[in-house]
């Protein structure tokens, strides 16, 4: 692609990162069929053509079949309609300086410092990656790793928080996580205070960069956006919203080598991360906790129905990402890719849900693989209403990824 056609594309995913949402599936259709500067072009105005509108309304009820749910979304022109009230308030072109004013950027696919990690995200790859700070995300990142958890942590999931990420900063890790209170607060901390890499830590904000949340962090993100790197897909001045937090994990999780979850309540936003990182191929470890926290009950879940590590010391944790030293790790922050670095960490994790739909993903992973749930609970976990997930559990059943037993479910044999 040439700079011109560079631009193009550019002031087009901004403009989709900010009128639409991550999981839109009409939008994603609609990137896949037509192109983002198409896209764009129909979002702002242009008369689709004939073909265009029959092509897209074929590729829907392909992928939904005939529930009404389809039907509501087999019409180019509904879901056209549905943008046009965010695109009145939109200029990407506005952002695009926003961004540049503020010493940031707009990386898309396609420009040479694309981050290849984002990538693995396969249909839910972001339309692009605003950052503002002393550099933006770079091409390779192996040398990243995920520390994640609870806002509010026990003692002991506060120390353990900072004795392993000390111990990964300390050997030139990048620690990343979502600058939310409790763990993450305090593994960005800890990285500012014992980091051997240029580029100590990245935050993963739910809304636009700007959006500095939440305010008890406003300092630490303040610092961190100014001597290291904030990222969002959200455009600048979105708000945090509640289903940006949970789409925003897969973000931290495909920036990831690996993810490590210290402390989390059963339905923490941390198994969240952990799930996307698996099924993206991600190594994913989980620290223990006494059975009778609340606070471990996260942690214990990932290691009980999905093939997590369980981690029990930070020398254990540093090998098995290949941090065996500074040296090492300093090398893939300088670009170089020694041979730890050069292949996943082993065991890696399998690809839990390749093939499947981001409907069919959120609700096989809100399944357990071990433990039968009613649905409420799944569809809960999943953060779908029932007319949006029964559809698309039947075909789960269907298939045999998902098994029944009266009113209650669980995940069935996904792969080999």
């Amino acid at each position: 692609m040439n700079d011109e056609g560079l631009a193009a594309e550019r002031l087009a995913r901004a403009g989709l990162s900010r009128v639409t949402e991550a999981d839109d599936y009409p939008a994603r259709l609609g990137l896949e069929m037509f192109g983002a500067v198409r896209l764009w072009e129909l979002i702002m105005g242009s008369t689709p053509l004939p073909e265009e509108h029959t092509s897209y309304r074929e590729a829907v009820e392909q992928a939904y079949g005939s529930n009404a749910r389809a039907h509501r979304h087999s019409k180019l022109e509904h879901a056209l309609q549905r943008w046009a009230s965010r695109r009145d308030q939109s200029s990407p072109e506005r952002d695009l300086a926003f961004i540049t004013s503020q010493g940031g950027g707009f990386l898309i696919p396609g420009d040479p410092g694309w981050p290849e990690a984002l990538n693995d995200l396969g249909e839910s790859t972001p339309y692009g990656l605003w950052w503002r700070g002393s550099q933006p995300v770079p091409t390779n990142t192996k040398s990243w790793v995920a520390v994640v958890g609870t806002r509010d942590p026990t003692p002991y999931g506060e120390h353990v928080t900072r004795e392993y990420t000390a111990e990964l900063a300390e050997r030139g890790a990048t620690i990343i996580s979502g600058g939310a209170l409790g763990v993450d607060a305090l593994a960005h901390r800890t990285a500012l205070e014992h980091s051997l890499a240029p580029l100590a830590t990245a935050v993963v904000l739910a809304g636009g960069v700007d959006r500095l949340y939440p305010a008890a962090n406003r300092a630490l993100l303040e610092r961190i956006g100014t001597e290291h790197v904030i990222v969002s897909e959200a455009a600048p001045g979105a708000s945090p919203m509640r289903w940006r937090f949970l789409a925003r994990n897969r973000i931290i999780a495909a920036l990831s080598r690996g993810i490590l979850v210290t402390e989390g309540r059963h339905r923490s936003g941390a198994i969240s991360t952990a799930v996307h990182g698996l099924e993206i191929g991600r190594w994913v470890g989980a620290i223990p906790g006494p059975v009778t926290s609340a606070a471990s009950a996260g942690p214990h879940r990932l290691i009980r129905d999905y093939p997590v590590e369980l981690v029990a010391s930070a020398t254990q944790l540093c090998e098995t990402l290949g941090f065996s030293t500074n040296t090492q790790a300093m090398q893939a922050q300088a670009g170089q890719t020694p041979a730890l670095f050069g292949s996943d960490p082993a065991p890696a994790a399998a690809r839990l849900t390749d093939g499947l739909t981001a409907l069919e993903q959120r609700i096989v992973e809100a399944l357990s693989p071990r433990t039968y749930r009613n649905l409420d609970e799944v569809f809960a976990i999943a953060g779908l209403s029932v007319p949006e997930a029964m559809p698309v559990l039947s075909q789960l059943h269907r298939r045999g990824l998902a098994v029944q037993r009266g009113h209650m479910w669980k995940r069935g044999k996904i792969g080999p």
